[in-house]
């Protein structure tokens, strides 16, 4: 699938004109993120919400950052799995639809902090890795747009942290 989504992402921009009747915006959001932890044998479904800062420079391409922090813990057997927090910086890359819809790649990087409390016992996990994902974003209104977006945030030694976000973004 990376094979798929990183040269899709990388390319998009270069398959359509960068220039576009729209100049570059700033923007702010917010996220709530739907996350899997996928363990060996099982799966976690924790919460986290995240804010968002960002540029679109043109209606094709755009970077952001994003800062998460976990909401609540899921449970597998004993253990309460919880997202302490995740931190990222991404390019993406996209095609409007029409004047209210756009779909769009996201390729970056991820750094995510997972916490595991067993009875008398806890432990914490810190890991970065390559992310990537896809979504779509619809325009309220001029300067507000809301996405679904699925995004491959983590994947290493065994654990794979991904999921649906849900966002909204107010561009000025």
């Amino acid at each position: 699938m990376k094979r798929i989504i990183l040269p899709l992402a990388l390319a998009a921009p270069l398959l359509c004109p960068i220039a576009s009747a729209n100049t570059g915006q700033a923007y702010i959001g917010g996220q709530l993120n739907y996350h899997t932890v996928d363990f060996s044998s099982a799966d976690a479904k924790p919460l986290s919400v995240a804010v968002q800062l960002g540029y679109q420079f043109s209606d094709f391409v755009g970077a952001e950052i994003r800062a998460g922090s976990g909401v609540n813990e899921d449970s597998i057997g004993e253990a309460d799995i919880k997202v302490k927090n995740h931190y990222g910086a991404y390019l993406n890359a996209g095609i409007p639809l029409s004047d209210w819809v756009r779909v769009y790649a996201l390729a970056g990087i991820t750094s995510a902090k997972l916490t595991m409390k067993i009875p008398n016992q806890s432990s914490s996990s810190s890991d970065s890795d390559f992310s990537y994902g896809a979504g779509i974003s619809l325009n309220a209104n001029e300067q507000t747009k809301v996405s679904l977006e699925y995004l491959q945030m983590v994947d290493k030694g065994g654990i794979e942290l991904s999921g649906f976000n849900l966002g909204i973004t107010y561009h000025f």
